[in-house]
């Protein structure tokens, strides 16, 4: 996912739950009641794998807020994920007005 805005998040932006590898860059991440990423997993981890997370904006340039709203393995062994965070953007990312309408018509 690329230059998007995720906005009024309710409980977290993003919920992990045995993914694979992708990638989140360039886009704004609204801080939900439980952070912005949440990454878990209900067995035991074999090996940590790393989720690219970086060169967001997450609403400020503070590192240790960010990764105070990121709840990943380094919080639970329960999560096989690491949130690989930095570099990350000070600013707002650019992004376009986008209706839902045309957001599912790419998924089509």
């Amino acid at each position: 996912m690329t230059n998007s805005s995720v906005e009024n998040v309710n409980k977290s932006a993003f919920w992990v739950l045995d993914a694979g590898f992708f990638s989140i860059n360039n886009n704004d991440i609204s801080k939900g009641i439980d952070g912005t990423v949440q990454v878990e997993n209900a067995f035991q981890c074999n090996t940590i794998s790393h989720l690219d997370f970086t060169n967001n904006y997450w609403g400020t340039d503070n590192p240790d807020s960010i990764e105070a709203w990121i709840h990943d393995y380094n919080d639970s062994d329960k999560a096989c994920y690491t949130i690989d965070y930095q570099p990350f953007r000070g600013v707002s990312t650019p992004t376009k007005k986008r209706s839902m309408g045309s957001l599912k018509a790419m998924f089509r």
